[in-house]
This record gives C-alpha cells, sequence and structure tokens, in this order.
C-alpha cells in the first residue's frame, strides 16, 4: 500500500445535487440501473485475472439493500456567527436513528469554496457515546481547532442557530478497482429561526480509494486527490446523466474545422459561429508562421500566435471532417425545444432569441446566433433521447449550513411576506450579509484583466476564478431565495461571462514559460502536455463548453426574464435549471466548471514549480487529465 492511500484522510468528497421531488421516490432505484448499466460495460474492459477472481455479481447495486436513516443536525455557534464568519467552519451536533450516541463534527470550507457540484473540505468527527446537547471542544485531538477558533468559544456563548433535519437513503457502491462511494438521498428541512427551507438533494460522496488503483497509477494518471476527483465525478455525471434521461454522447461526432481563416466546431451538425478569439489580424501571424511541428508550435508561442491550426493535423482526423452546416442566420426560423419549462422559451424562435437582452450591436447578435444555433441542437437531440418531464437533476452550489445563514439573514432584513410576496417585490438585499452578489465587482474584475496590456497566466486563472465564484454565488441565491432581482443578477453576471469567454484577450508567454515549455516539448512523455497547455488551447476549450452548457442556459433565462406577462417564479426557475440542454446543464456545466479549474491550476503549478524529483508525476497525472477533458469534445485523441 503506497503512502498516497490515505488522501482522504479528515477530507470529505462529495458530489452535492438538487433532485426534483417528482423523482425522490425512484430516484435510487433508478441510480441503481444506470450503475449496473454502466458496471457491466466497464466490467468487460477489466483485465481477464481480475475478471477470473472477481465476479461481476459481486458489485451490482441492489436497490433493496438501502439503508433509511433519521437525521438531527444543530449547527452552533455565537449570536453573530461568529465561527462561520471569520473562519468559514460548521460546528455540529448530529444524532441518528440507526446509530447510538452523537456525533460531534467541525468542517471547513475548502480553499475554492466548490467547485460546481464538487464539495471538498477538511471534516473532523468523533462518536460521544452519551447524548451530548452542546459541543465539547475539548473532544477534539490536539491540532484539529486553531487557536483562535477555541479563545473564540470561551469569549462568546455557543448557541444552537440552525437544524437540518432529513430522512436519508443510502447506499454504498464499489466500483471494481477504483473507489467505493455512497450514494444518499436526502428529503427534510432546513431550520433557522422561524425560516424553513425544503431538502431534496443527492449526495455521491467517496468513501474509500483502492489500494491497488493508487499504487498502480500513482506517476501517471494520480498524484493527489484532485486527479481522483476528476476520475469520480466523470463517472457521477455519467450516471446521472443517464438517471435524467440525457444524452451521454453529446458530441460524437464533433469536428474543429479551418475555413477562411477562423476556427469552426460544428457538432451533430450543427455549426457554431465563428471562433477566432484573436481577431483577423492573428490569422495572417498564423498562415505566415506557423508549422505542424512540436518544433513549430513552441515557435509559434514564442512569437504571440496560436498553434491551434498545427493542432488540427494531430487532433482530428480531416478526413471525417463533416461539412459545414447552414449558418444560424440563413436558417428557418424553428421552435426551441422546451419540452417542460411550462412556456419558459416555448415556441420561442431564433428571431426572438436575438431580441433577448442582446440589442447593444454586433457583438451581442453574434452572441445570439451562438444561442439559436445551439437551441437547435436540442431539438435535434430530443429525438433520441427521452428526457424526463421538468428535469431530474439541478446543481446545488451551497451547503446546508450556508443556506440556513443565508436564509436567517434575509428574513432578518426582510420579516414578513410570503415567498411570492418576496420573489415579485422588491426585499431588502445585501451585499454585506450576503443575500447579494456584488455583481459590480465581478464585472470589474473582467474589465481589469481586459484593461491588462500582457496579462500572465496568473491573471487569468485568477480571473477566471472569480467569475467561476460569482457564478456559483449567484446560482446559489437564485435558487435559495428566488427574487427577480437574483435572477437579474445571475442575467447580466453570464452575459457578461459570455462575453469575455468569446472574446477575452490572450495572456502573456513570459521568457521562463517558453523555457519550460521547450523542456516539456524535449521530454518524449510531456511533449503533448506542452500542446494542450498553450493559451489558445485553454481559450478553444473554454468556448466550446461555454458554447455547449453555458449559453443556451443564459438564452433562456434572458427569455423568461423578458416575459412580462408571465413573471420568472422560483419553481420555474429551479425547472429551467433541471431541463435546460435536455436535463444536462446542471451535469455537464458543473463538470466543465470542475475540470476548468483543475487545468488553470495545475498549469500554473506546472509553469511555477521546482524541477525536483515530484515535477515529472504531478505533469504526468495533469497530462492524462487534460487529455481526458480534451477528449470529451473529441479535440484531442485519447489513447
Amino acid at each position: 500500500m503506497g503512502v498516497h492511500a490515505s488522501l482522504l484522510d479528515n477530507i470529505e468528497c462529495e458530489y452535492k445535487f438538487a433532485v426534483n421531488e417528482s423523482y425522490a421516490a425512484t430516484f435510487i432505484h433508478d441510480f441503481c440501473s444506470a450503475f449496473n448499466d454502466w458496471l457491466r460495460d466497464h466490467y468487460l474492459q477489466l483485465p481477464s485475472a481480475f475478471q477470473q477472481t472477481h465476479s461481476l455479481e459481486r458489485y451490482l447495486a441492489d436497490a433493496t439493500q438501502v439503508k433509511v436513516e433519521s437525521l438531527t443536525n444543530s449547527y452552533f455557534d455565537t449570536a453573530d456567527d461568529l465561527i462561520f464568519a471569520r473562519f468559514q467552519a460548521g460546528l455540529r451536533l448530529r444524532t441518528s436513528s440507526l446509530v447510538p450516541g452523537v456525533e460531534q463534527t467541525i468542517k471547513y470550507k475548502s480553499e475554492d469554496g466548490g467547485i460546481g457540484a464538487a464539495h471538498t473540505h477538511v471534516e473532523h468527527n468523533l462518536r460521544v457515546e452519551q447524548n451530548i446537547t452542546r459541543p465539547d471542544l475539548t473532544l477534539f485531538a490536539p491540532g484539529v481547532l486553531p487557536p483562535e477558533l477555541v479563545a473564540l468559544t470561551q469569549e462568546h456563548e455557543l448557541i444552537s442557530k440552525y437544524q437540518t433535519n432529513f430522512t436519508r437513503t443510502k447506499l454504498n457502491l464499489e466500483v471494481p478497482a477504483f473507489v467505493t462511494f455512497e450514494v444518499a438521498l436526502d428529503q427534510g428541512e432546513i431550520i433557522a429561526g422561524s425560516c424553513r427551507s425544503p431538502i431534496c438533494e443527492v449526495e455521491c460522496e467517496l468513501k474509500t480509494i483502492n489500494h491497488d488503483f493508487l499504487d498502480a497509477h500513482f506517476g501517471t494518471r494520480i498524484y493527489d486527490l484532485d486527479d481522483v476527483r476528476f476520475e469520480f465525478g466523470a463517472l457521477i455525471c455519467d450516471l446521472l446523466l443517464k438517471v435524467a434521461g440525457a444524452p451521454t454522447t453529446f458530441k460524437d461526432n464533433t469536428v474543429l474545422q479551418q475555413q477562411s481563416g477562423a476556427q469552426r466546431i460544428t457538432a451533430h451538425g450543427i455549426t457554431f459561429a465563428s471562433i477566432d478569439p484573436l481577431g483577423p489580424e492573428h490569422n495572417v501571424a498564423l498562415g505566415r508562421h506557423f508549422g505542424t511541428s512540436l518544433e513549430g508550435s513552441m515557435l509559434s508561442c514564442e512569437l504571440g500566435v496560436s498553434p491551434i491550426v498545427g493542432m488540427m493535423s494531430t487532433l482530428t482526423d480531416a478526413s471525417h471532417v463533416v461539412a459545414m452546416a447552414p449558418r444560424a442566420s440563413e436558417a428557418q426560423p424553428f421552435s426551441a425545444f422546451d419540452a417542460d419549462n411550462d412556456g419558459l422559451g416555448e415556441g420561442l424562435t431564433s428571431d426572438e432569441v436575438m431580441k433577448s437582452k442582446l440589442d447593444l450591436g454586433d457583438d451581442d447578435h453574434t452572441l445570439s446566433l451562438k444561442i439559436a444555433e445551439l437551441i437547435k441542437r436540442e431539438e435535434a437531440l430530443k429525438q433520441a433521447y427521452p428526457a424526463k418531464r421538468g428535469g431530474v437533476i439541478g446543481l446545488e452550489p451551497f451547503s446546508k449550513l450556508k443556506r440556513a445563514v443565508l436564509l436567517a439573514a434575509f428574513y432578518r432584513d426582510n420579516p414578513v411576506g410570503t415567498e411570492q410576496q418576496l420573489s415579485t417585490a422588491q426585499p431588502k438585499l445585501s451585499v454585506a450579509s450576503g443575500t447579494r452578489i456584488d455583481l459590480d465587482a465581478y464585472l470589474k474584475a473582467m474589465q481589469d484583466y481586459e484593461s491588462l496590456s500582457d496579462p500572465t497566466i496568473e491573471q487569468f486563472t485568477k480571473t477566471c476564478k472569480t467569475i467561476i465564484a460569482g457564478y456559483t454565488n449567484a446560482l446559489g441565491l437564485a435558487l435559495l431565495l428566488g427574487t427577480r432581482t437574483h435572477f437579474e443578477d445571475l442575467r447580466d453576471l453570464l452575459k457578461s461571462s459570455l462575453r469575455f469567454a468569446f472574446n477575452h484577450k490572450r495572456f502573456f508567454v513570459s521568457q521562463t514559460d517558453k523555457d519550460i515549455h521547450r523542456r516539456l516539448c524535449e521530454d518524449p512523455d510531456l511533449s503533448e502536455l506542452s500542446m494542450l497547455m498553450v493559451g489558445e488551447c485553454s481559450s478553444l476549450y473554454i468556448e466550446f463548453n461555454v458554447n455547449m452548457w453555458i449559453a443556451p442556459f443564459y438564452g433562456r433565462l434572458a427569455a423568461a426574464l423578458e416575459n412580462k406577462e408571465q413573471p420568472l417564479t422560483l419553481a420555474q426557475f429551479k425547472e429551467l435549471c433541471r431541463s435546460c440542454v435536455d436535463n444536462s446543464f446542471a451535469l455537464m456545466s458543473s463538470q466543465f466548471i470542475e475540470r476548468l479549474v483543475y487545468q488553470l491550476e495545475r498549469k500554473a503549478a506546472i509553469l511555477t514549480a521546482p524541477y525536483d524529483s515530484d515535477y515529472k508525476l504531478k505533469a504526468l497525472a495533469t497530462q492524462y487529465h487534460i487529455r481526458q477533458a480534451w477528449a470529451t469534445i473529441n479535440l484531442c485523441v485519447c489513447n
């Protein structure tokens, strides 16, 4: 057993999604069915020696073996929530109907605050046999609590502030030669004083990592927990897509085509609008300077031009390039696929999409065409995949505790009014209390990046993570509080984020970065990594995924907010989140966000880390997973 077998020590790694209550009763059964279908295919790919000693039946999920427990959770804090505010921590006592005694827990918010549906954080648990009603911090092992937090609890009284009471239906599943995980459906409510909010969500928590898997792949595809999470997240995404009745092969015939100096992407016979973030002068530079060899890639990088065209010879097979589809502007108006959104976009034509809050010039017009083409793609896909009515899976960016804190703050500022009244009126919202995002700050971050003359990879990474944080918070608040202001903040942030994704300037390649790229190129084991790390490759990866998952959601949301006769309600917004893009928006956008952050952080680490004994191990794992991410859009050949 290798030293990296303890990657999960005091770490909780889970994926959290909201579930349509209409499907809660059958969710675990459907999940088990999807898992078993996936497992039968996966099992046949395992070594024959493994199959001879490990029967398939051993791993098949059995929905009749689920355990059901009632959980009562009390979160303790000071009167002013100082533990949560200063340490981003939750102090909890939990009782279970299945286990005697009390579980005392301290959990800390992760550094990145959660990425999409991924929630990974430090957590310390201990079981107390007696039924204590208040936390006893002396029970934690030395070093678990920061001294400042201990001092805080000595100066301020701890009181029970929030409760989350729910029934958990759970089942442990084992993926042969990989991991074991728990799938759990939680149904209940969050209580914050007199405020209550329903819980109906699924958590897929990584429980153990197979030691042989870690030992066999350490230094080739596994370096740390992020690498394991990358593969675990892909598995969960695929299973939930099946449960939702969504496509799992969105991009089987996706290709990249060079036409008139610009890049276009064609998927399922539909061509996305031109992707050319560097402008026409960039195309001239490409024609003069670019070569298809790795040396040519390095030369073009040093000259400040994109290696994407040269990548065509290695990343796509020209013989499989399909004919360009008609431009959206040439197509006849079509009805948008809005299977079950109760009129949110029902019968929306491409011309109407272009009129939805996109009236600021040619830039917006181009964005409208992109959205229209993607809605048309949905219409083609719905014939092949029977998406479930109203959607099944939605994102849940916030923990139960954070939702409780925000609910208390919201109703403290708005003490009267029903949910319906608050969603249509103008409630009091505050950036300071966390009930509204600081939209101006997020927009300024994008503007500041665009104003830089030579932005670095570190500045690009920071800006992208800032945008992701803004999106996560805006979506979480909209799903929790559901006022028109929250919907509009999300719409406006998405609109600016789309422009940033399609048009942001490339970042500056320093001499140090060039030297590192050259060193990677000279290493036969890492030559692919150099190609995948260059700036414009990152841009194309962002643009493609934003086109596929984020833009259609933005188009639907903008159109719904333009409908004056039918104001958007919280229930309709949740349904939109679940059902957009063939019931796959929540899953695929979450996976894209997590993979993007992985790529950006690893790229920065490789460009700044010392060249020590661990450098190549991290680089090899990074190369494997970036290649896997690119394989999802069929722009790379995955061995």
